[in-house]
């Protein structure tokens, strides 16, 4: 009695309880066992409506039990839906016709629900989604009865309930891609990764969705086709794959989308990763968009500042000193003066921003003195130091050391203007070190004196007088 037992059955964890559904599905009545599924698609559709009530009426997220619940009878109904539907009896509705919205419904919950639901129910449902995929293709391919076209409006439906179910699951399917793209591209930066079972879960997770695509002979060309995120999820899972800076441009505005939502972040740093890295290798810099550099540097800046993963703010960081070093040298100097200034930029932000400072003078240095590649390089002209020198070279704020602040030592510790004057002293030495030529600047006699007006001298004041309240010892051997 599918109409009787397939509502009680679909809720139930009980791995009896799936195998009575699986049988139910392969032995009961076709026509009784669809019916069965449209009344519980109904049923739980409603409930992901009553969850969205809940939260817009209680300011507070429904049961998680229940939000479990309705994807975990998701992942059950797609693949009770692909066993039966082959065994209808032929009527005058398609396959397509039955199959579209059916899953229509289904994707509608699965995109409510899947945020609050469990892990491991992301993947139990990724799973039926690949199995229905391939019983479903499998069928039409020896149907004979179905023209072509009919085999093409089925795919269409399984593409788009494959998309559906990526989208919503894609934090949970943790298959590590950004890790091995930047291993690609920075193997002398890469630490041993490992994440034991985790790492094998993933595994699975990419071969299956690899296994979808095969089986709707999704071509790179197909995905492209539709800039969503869905496809790009697939195109990331897709071996081999790297963006094309046009292609780049077509799914602009989902990847910003997903960096500013942090959803499918693996996903979308390794395609940036991939693309952007090698991109100064075969093509000059100049020839990477604006449009597109300038949005990816705000946003990557601010994710690589609080991401709660330290992995994820390593490899934006990284992904974003690639994007400066692509942008024209006047560019770069004004981003970077913005995340040097900018009230908005995180404090561990403006600290590393230093060091990407550091990149490019040493970059422009590296040209020779008078080559056309130094004299339009503006990080080797007196511009930068007229444009940088006023916040690196002194502390902030500037009043930060004056005598009658009596500034305390740990209240001093607690910031972060510690380690910035450490990135400042650094990179201060570097400049010199390294600017022979006095090609910015700095070693002109009246801007040594500046530098040590405003910010060696002050220093050395403010550690002799913690040192002299036997405090500050360490930290003044540390940095003198």
């Amino acid at each position: 009695e599918p109409l009787t037992l397939l509502p009680l059955l679909a809720a139930s964890r009980d791995e009896n309880a799936e195998r009575l559904v699986r049988l139910m599905a392969e032995s009961s009545s076709a026509k009784e066992v669809v019916m069965a599924t449209q009344e519980v698609v109904e049923t739980i559709e409603l409930m992901s409506q009553s969850s969205e009530q809940y939260d817009d009426e209680q300011d507070s997220a429904p049961p998680f039990q229940q939000l479990a619940c309705i994807l975990m009878m998701s992942a059950v109904l797609i693949v009770v839906l692909a066993t039966a539907i082959p065994r209808l009896p032929r009527r005058k509705q398609t396959p397509s016709e039955v199959l579209r919205p059916l899953f229509a419904e289904l994707g509608s919950v699965v995109s409510h629900t899947a945020s609050d639901a469990m892990p491991s129910d992301h993947r139990k449902l990724i799973t039926s989604t690949v199995r229905t995929v391939s019983i479903l293709n499998r069928w039409m391919a020896s149907e004979s009865s179905h023209d072509s076209s009919e085999h093409d409006n089925v795919v269409d439906v399984l593409y788009s309930l494959l998309t559906t179910v990526v989208e919503a699951c894609a934090n949970n399917i943790d298959s590590h891609l950004a890790q091995q793209a930047f291993q690609r591209q920075f193997p002398r930066l890469v630490v041993p990764f490992s994440d034991g079972d985790s790492s094998t879960q993933s595994e699975d997770i990419t071969r299956e969705l690899q296994t979808a695509i095969a089986d709707l002979h999704l071509t790179p060309s197909r995905l492209q086709a539709e800039p969503t995120l869905g496809s790009l999820i697939l195109l990331a899972h897709t071996p081999s794959y790297t963006f094309t800076t046009s292609l780049l441009t077509a799914f602009f505005a989902v990847i910003l989308m997903a960096l500013q939502t942090n959803h499918a972040l693996d996903e979308v740093l390794a395609l940036l990763i991939d693309t952007i890295v090698p991109f100064r290798a075969y093509s000059p810099a100049s020839d990477f968009p604006p449009d597109l550099l300038i949005p990816l540097a705000h946003i990557l800046s601010s994710l690589a500042s609080v991401h709660p993963d330290s992995a994820t703010r390593h490899h934006t960081f990284r992904l974003l000193a690639s994007i400066l070093a692509l942008a024209p040298s006047p560019l770069r100097l004004q981003l970077l003066h913005e995340l040097l200034t900018d009230e908005d930029t995180a404090p561990q932000m403006r600290v590393a921003a230093i060091g990407l400072v550091k990149d490019a003078l040493l970059e422009a240095l590296a040209a020779p003195a008078g080559s056309e590649e130094s004299s339009r390089n503006v990080f080797a002209s007196h511009l930068l130091l007229r444009t940088l020198g006023p916040i690196l070279l002194q502390p902030h704020p500037p009043s930060l050391f004056d005598t009658a602040n009596q500034l305390d030592q740990q209240d001093f510790l607690d910031t972060a203007e510690p380690l910035r004057l450490v990135e400042c002293l650094a990179l201060c030495y570097v400049w010199l070190l390294r600017d022979v030529q006095n090609r910015t600047g700095l070693r002109d006699a009246d801007n040594l004196r500046n530098v040590e007006h405003t910010l060696l001298e002050p220093l050395r004041r403010q550690l002799r007088t913690w040192d002299n309240g036997m405090d500050g010892s360490i930290l003044l051997g540390g940095l003198m």
